[in-house]
């Protein structure tokens, strides 16, 4: 026995012998701290309490089960849904149990849960995605994590864009107006998969004498090609764009081309093609030329094509 219950024990003998009627001091038990309401299923349950009189300990049981000792704050680490009820006494040095436990009852309603009622597909083109979520709990906060990276407070609907080709994974967690947090996030994964476009002709860097140039690529994609355009040029095909072509005009100088391909969900890969260079036509047999300085540019014959060609002095 510790040197404490020694002395609470002469103390109890002193007052048993002493008090009125020979009679035990009186003990007794009070809450300081209960659940808050309303409660909800998952989170532990926390309760503080005190006694006063000889108190040696403390006892409590759970649902009409057994009494167990117990040590204030006591945390019940499971909380099923439904009513409860925490009974817990103060106990003097001789074991005695305050005849009139401190008893509370109160109702745990369902885990706080986040249901996602839209999302993106498992697999998709899409750079962007929506997501949409409610609960049960009215006014819940939401949180939510995207790629292991925080985004706080978000409301639904939650709106993503400028995602990368890769997997994705997104959580959302319910916090309740009360503080109450879901124990486990809800996720969500996805993959972003964009269609691969190639340009085969022409090389990155090229130069021509036309006036336009045939275009021609591949694209390797899961998802069915709706169109590809070049230069606002839209491309032909005889095979689901898996192979094709478009003829773009080129002006003289440098012509950048530029490829967009959009899928069957509407989304558009844009890309850099190969730059083209038009030095203009090829003269065969140049016989007179007329320097034309109003326009800033020669004129000259082919007496092979029977043409007169415009040359631009500063290109």
């Amino acid at each position: 026995m510790s040197k404490v219950q020694v002395m609470w024990l002469a103390l109890a003998l002193f007052v048993g012998a002493c008090g009125s009627g020979g009679g035990a001091a009186a003990i007794d038990t009070e809450f300081l701290a209960v659940p808050q309401e309303p409660s909800y299923a998952g989170p532990s349950a926390s309760f503080e309490f005190r006694g006063t009189g000889p108190v040696a300990g403390f006892e409590a049981r759970v649902d009409g089960g057994d009494f167990f000792a117990v040590e204030s704050p006591y945390e019940w680490p499971v909380v099923e849904e439904g009513e409860h009820r925490f009974e817990v006494c103060a106990v003097d040095v001789m074991g005695r149990r305050d005849t009139t436990p401190a008893m509370h009852t109160w109702n745990v309603g369902p885990a706080v849960r986040t249901v996602i009622v839209e999302a993106p597909s498992l697999r998709t083109t899409r750079d962007t995605a929506t997501l949409r979520f409610e609960s049960h709990v009215e006014r819940a906060q939401f949180h939510a994590r995207l790629d292991a990276v925080e985004l706080g407070v978000v409301e639904s609907p939650l709106l993503l864009d400028g995602l990368k080709p890769g997997p994705h994974a997104i959580e959302l967690w319910a916090v309740t107006p009360s503080g109450f947090s879901e124990v486990k996030p809800v996720a969500w994964n996805w993959s972003i998969v964009a269609p691969d476009v190639e340009v085969t002709f022409p090389p990155p860097r090229s130069i021509t004498s036309a006036d336009r140039i045939a275009v021609c690529g591949i694209v390797r994609s899961e998802f069915g090609v709706v169109s590809v355009v070049v230069n606002g040029v839209p491309a032909t095909t005889r095979d689901g764009f898996a192979t094709w072509v478009a003829e773009v005009p080129v002006g003289l100088g440098e012509t950048k081309l530029a490829i967009q391909c959009m899928d069957d969900e509407g989304a558009v890969l844009e890309l850099d093609g190969p730059i083209v260079e038009s030095r203009g036509p090829y003269l065969q047999s140049p016989s007179g030329a007329v320097h034309d300085a109003q326009e800033g540019r020669v004129l000259v014959f082919d007496a092979a094509k029977a043409a007169v060609f415009a040359v631009d002095i500063e290109s």
